[in-house]
């Protein structure tokens, strides 16, 4: 209970701080700021963000959440930042959050300009959000308390068009968001 109350206090400070700043914090076209869930280095975020380093066009970053993460990229000459106070301007300059899961991943606050896609980390094989009876009461309330996390995806990035229904379905997401693009970490079997 300390830990959360902990965490949507800083959440609440960098939400002031970014109203405060953000208007006068150009976005930069070219940041991209990766991170999958707790920030591990894993999935379909890590297999984009090692395709967009080879696109000179953009200045992508990992965004790590442990010490370990963090050293395995440095180590690797790889663009990686340590979650934290430190990086907040750089989340405010960012066009892109890419992420897994939800951009609190990536980072607690976001420009309202930022655009968020999100790769997801699976098929829906299961019942699942607003679908299910117990995600359903649990998304219900996020939602009227304005925490509804998928509010803020602007793209969401699906195996394949089969899937598009069960995501607008589980996350009440409008069709024109979802993307059916395949998977970043499928595509070594393609190419």
């Amino acid at each position: 209970m300390i830990r959360k109350l902990k965490k949507y206090s800083i959440i609440l400070f960098l939400n002031i701080a970014k109203a405060l700043f953000s208007p006068f914090v150009k976005i930069d076209r070219s940041l991209v700021l990766f991170s999958s869930l707790n920030g591990a280095f894993t999935d379909n975020t890590k297999y984009l963000y090692l395709a967009m380093l080879k696109n000179k066009g953009f200045k992508a970053f990992y965004v790590a959440h442990d010490i370990n993460t963090y050293n395995l990229l440095k180590k690797q000459n790889l663009p990686v930042i340590k979650i934290g106070f430190g990086m907040f301007f750089k989340a405010i300059k960012a066009k892109f959050f890419i992420t897994t899961h939800n951009f609190q991943d990536v980072y607690y606050v976001k420009n309202k300009k930022t655009l968020v896609v999100n790769l997801w980390h699976g098929t829906p094989l299961k019942k699942m959000g607003f679908d299910t009876f117990i995600d359903a009461k649990k998304f219900y309330l996020k939602k009227k308390l304005g925490l509804f996390e998928h509010k803020y995806i602007d793209y969401l990035c699906v195996a394949s068009s089969y899937t598009i229904n069960a995501f607008k379905s589980s996350f009440g997401l409008p069709t024109k968001k979802i993307l059916p693009t395949g998977q970043p970490r499928n595509d070594l079997l393609f190419y």
